[in-house]
């Protein structure tokens, strides 16, 4: 599985996250290209390598985005205020991952999913603070569920060229969601020699990401992204992130262009 999870935050800092010392008003609209190293699927110790695609285009405050496996549209014409609807392509778990026991278990299918988020972002200090929520459903009949997450973000300029960002995160899953990711059934059970695991609904993980962007020319800026999720209680527990690690772990890098 390409790690969804990220959507929310990796790609969304890759579009969005412009220090205010480097801010140009003529220039709001971006397009990064690079690669990330993911989990194989939620919960996995082995890691994939994909390439990194995200952007952003401004019609004043408002905006469209396509931020990984997601494409979020901010409707309202706010400085501070955001919010609109989220279109997500969430991966499935592939019939051929590393781990031969999971393998066993069969895939799960690839999902769309729809929703919608709403944020405030405010001025403090040198830097700026923002809060996020958002809730996802399926809408394609694969894991029949929901997600919800939040985030709370900190981003500054340390130098004219050089920008950080902190993102503190949080995500909760229904127990369908739950049972499609992390549980096994009697028959799963047969075909992996993995315990039947019957997960329910509960917090699904918490996290802390850090960005830097540094501005290599008046266009173009260097981009470098570390994510870090722990995954909790009903998730942690499954047979299937024992195999694996509930820790989990995001790099990328990529180059954005400014317009």
């Amino acid at each position: 599985m390409k790690y969804a999870q990220l959507s929310l935050i990796l790609a969304l800092s890759f579009a969005a996250f412009i220090p205010s010392a480097q801010a140009d008003e003529a220039k709001r609209n971006s397009l990064t290209l690079g690669a990330m190293q993911i989990p194989e699927f939620e919960g996995s110790k082995d890691t994939e390598t994909w390439p990194l695609i995200a952007g952003s285009y401004h019609f004043d405050e408002r905006f469209i985005a396509l931020e990984g496996t997601a494409i979020r549209a901010n409707l309202v014409n706010s400085e501070n205020w955001r919010a609109g609807p989220v279109l997500n392509y969430r991966f499935g778990r592939d019939k051929d991952v590393k781990d031969v026991a999971i393998r066993a278990l069969g895939p799960v299918k690839d999902a769309w999913e729809t929703g919608a988020y709403a944020g405030y972002v405010m001025p403090v200090g040198a830097g700026t603070i923002g809060i996020t929520g958002e809730v996802l459903t399926d809408a394609s009949d694969v894991h029949k569920g929901w997600t919800g997450s939040a985030s709370v973000r900190y981003s500054r300029a340390i130098t004219p060229a050089f920008g950080l960002e902190v993102v503190g995160t949080a995500s909760y899953m229904d127990k369908k969601y739950a049972q499609t990711y992390f549980g096994i059934t009697s028959s799963q059970s047969a075909a992996s020699s993995l315990p039947v695991y019957t997960a329910k609904s509960g917090a699904k993980d918490v996290g802390i990401d850090v960005l830097g962007s540094y501005k290599v020319t008046e266009n173009y800026s260097v981009t470098g992204f570390v994510g870090y999720r722990r995954l909790l209680s009903e998730a942690a527990d499954s047979p299937i992130v024992k195999r694996g690690d509930k820790d989990q772990v995001t790099f990328a890098i990529g180059i954005t262009r400014s317009f």
